[in-house]
């Protein structure tokens, strides 16, 4: 009867330890996929991303590791560290004229995450970046900034890729630049500025 018994609380412990393992794998595999599947929003849904944005949490939520594990597109110190793979692929997808969107998270100097929301959508481009955790921000009363542009431009110079968004294709580098440090008005080109790294 005690062996009986010792068997059958054994089998018990055993069965809830496997159904308690399983539920962890699942639970990690449902947020991976929160941020994978993310939706595409436009202008129209701003407010929902700014859910998203603001459910990422704080910066000691967003270290490097988290936001890989998260499905972000990490850059730091003028690098793509993390999942590389999302770029490429939000990339692709612009090229087939297919909809996606993605999450980028930079860091700051001291540490601080700014993210970015970008989407493609009905051949416009649509980006909320987020700079509520950035400590020594200049502008204190605002933390999210909305673009909304026809194109997206990737310009490489001298070992550096710098991402756009832009009204006009026709646009150089060059142009660009010389508007980021002009004086004349009629100079400037309206931009969105996603991100600059080196190859």
């Amino acid at each position: 009867m005690k062996k009986l018994l010792v068997f059958v609380i054994t089998n018990v412990i055993a069965i809830n330890f496997i159904g308690c393992c399983k539920t962890v794998d699942l639970n990690i595999k449902n947020f991976k996929n929160q941020i994978s599947e993310l939706k595409v929003y436009g202008k129209e849904e701003s407010s929902e991303i700014i859910k998203i944005l603001t459910s990422c949490g704080n910066n000691k939520d967003l270290s490097i590791d988290n936001a890989i594990k998260k499905n972000m597109i990490v850059i730091k110190n003028g690098k793509m560290v993390g999942n590389k793979n999302l770029w490429d692929n939000f990339n692709k997808n612009i090229k087939n004229k297919k909809e996606d969107s993605v999450i980028i998270v930079q860091y700051t100097a001291q540490e601080d995450a700014i993210l970015i929301y970008l989407s493609y959508n009905k051949d416009k481009f649509f980006m909320i970046k987020d700079e509520s955790r950035d400590r020594h921000r200049e502008v204190r009363d605002k933390n999210y900034y909305e673009y909304d542009f026809k194109y997206m431009r990737i310009f490489e110079e001298n070992n550096n890729i710098y991402a756009y968004l832009l009204d006009d294709n026709n646009i150089t580098l060059d142009e660009l630049n010389y508007s980021l440090i002009s004086e004349d008005i009629s100079q400037w080109v309206h931009y969105g500025f996603i991100f600059h790294i080196n190859k």
